[in-house]
C-alpha cells in the first residue's frame, strides 16, 4: 500500500511538471507605442501602434487618434532613417492656438478619420486592471498625409 502512494504521488508529482506555462506577452515584444511601417508613393504614411484598452473599437480609434497626433506634431524619428518624419505643424503650442479646429477635428466631429484607414493586426495578452479586463492590441494606422497637408492648407494652419 505505502508503495502505491509513493508511485501515485511520483506520477502527480510528473505530471504537475508538465504543465505548459503561458507564453510571452504581446506587449514584451513591442517596447515602444508606435512604430513606423512605411511610406508609399501616394503620400500615405503607415504606423503600427500598440496599446492598451478594454474595448476593440476604442482602441482603434485611439491607435487613429495617436498616429495622427504623432504625424501633425511630434513627427518621426526612424533609428534606420526610413521613416524619418517631420511634424505637418511643427512649432510650439500649435494645438493650443487652434484649439477649437483641434477638439472639432479629434473629438466632436472626428473628421479624423476620412484621412485614416487602421487594420488590426493581433491580439495580445489579457490583463486584469482593478477588476476590468485590459487586452493589449497592435493596429496599423495609414494617414493619408497629401489630403490630411491639404485639408490643413485650406485652413491655414499650415
Amino acid at each position: 500500500m505505502k508503495q502505491y502512494y509513493i508511485i501515485l504521488l511520483s506520477c502527480l508529482w510528473l505530471l504537475s511538471a508538465c504543465v505548459s506555462k503561458p507564453g510571452p506577452s504581446l506587449s514584451s515584444f513591442h517596447t515602444k507605442e508606435i512604430d513606423c511601417a512605411g511610406k508609399d508613393a501616394f503620400g500615405k504614411e503607415s504606423y503600427y501602434v500598440t496599446l492598451t484598452d478594454n474595448n476593440k473599437k476604442e482602441a482603434a480609434y485611439k491607435a487613429q487618434e495617436r498616429a495622427l497626433y504623432v504625424m501633425l506634431f511630434e513627427g518621426y524619428l526612424d533609428n534606420q532613417g526610413q521613416c524619418t518624419q517631420k511634424p505637418i505643424l511643427g512649432g510650439a503650442n500649435r494645438y493650443e492656438k487652434n484649439k477649437s479646429f483641434f477638439e472639432d477635428f479629434f473629438k466632436k466631429k472626428k473628421s479624423y478619420r476620412k484621412y485614416t484607414v487602421v487594420e488590426q493586426l493581433n491580439i495580445g495578452s489579457a490583463q486584469y486592471k482593478q477588476g476590468e479586463k485590459q487586452q493589449t492590441y497592435r493596429f496599423k494606422v495609414t494617414v493619408d498625409r497629401q489630403k490630411l497637408e491639404q485639408k490643413l492648407s485650406k485652413k491655414k494652419l499650415k
